[in-house]
């Protein structure tokens, strides 16, 4: 399995694989959609992940959201359905490589909004035809998302969508991919935010953070 270092990055946007939002996620948990949250300083989840996404990539795929979403307009924001809803994040990244609007692409959950610039940047180097995926090597865990994916991936996701298990993890088995070792700090970038509770303490701790500064 290959091995993507700290000082790998890609830092042109003209090369940078096309960003992607899988927003078509039923938010149960959070007991409303979770694209639609304002956050500490009154932007939306998806508009903070917008945002980071789009000061790297050329264009930002939003697979599944609902159309009432309010989001940037312009060329470089599309909007796709997910194509088989109900079925986890696998089926919005089985209409996200089929759409054929990039070879490549760096994939988000629209709960991630602490993303940093940085991280895409090395979740971008590597082999442009194999899934890169994030690992905090001390404890050795093993995140799903974000992840690099080339389109070329798309017929082992329909076959997984086929099968029992169509988690994300069920992918990151079946693919040989190169893995993108990062601290426990930096792990903590990739928190998805999932209840009210979670929402409650990441306002609180980013107020806190402002306030210092």
């Amino acid at each position: 399995m290959g091995l993507v270092t700290a000082n790998q990055q890609v830092s042109d946007q003209a090369s940078f694989p096309s960003g992607a939002i899988l927003a078509g996620g039923q938010s149960a948990r959070m007991g409303k959609p979770k694209a639609a949250v304002r956050l500490w300083d009154g932007r939306t989840m998806i508009e903070h992940l917008l945002d980071t996404l789009l000061t790297v990539c050329p264009r930002v795929v939003v697979v599944g959201a609902d159309s009432s979403l309010s989001l940037q307009a312009g060329a470089r924001v599309v909007r796709i359905p997910d194509r088989k809803g109900g079925l986890g994040p696998l089926s919005g990244i089985d209409a996200l490589l089929a759409s054929g609007l990039d070879n490549r692409y760096i994939v988000a959950a629209c709960d991630q909004p602490l993303l940093s610039v940085m991280l895409l940047r090395r979740l971008a180097a590597g082999d442009p035809q194999r899934p890169h995926f994030f690992r905090a090597a001390r404890i050795s865990s093993i995140l799903p998302l974000p992840a690099h994916l080339p389109a070329s991936s798309l017929e082992e996701v329909q076959r997984i969508l086929a099968a029992p298990d169509r988690s994300l993890r069920a992918l990151m088995a079946a693919v040989p991919p190169q893995w993108i070792e990062i601290s426990v700090e930096e792990e903590k970038l990739l928190t998805s935010v999932n209840t009210p509770a979670e929402l409650a303490e990441l306002n609180r701790r980013m107020r806190e953070r402002g306030r210092a500064h």
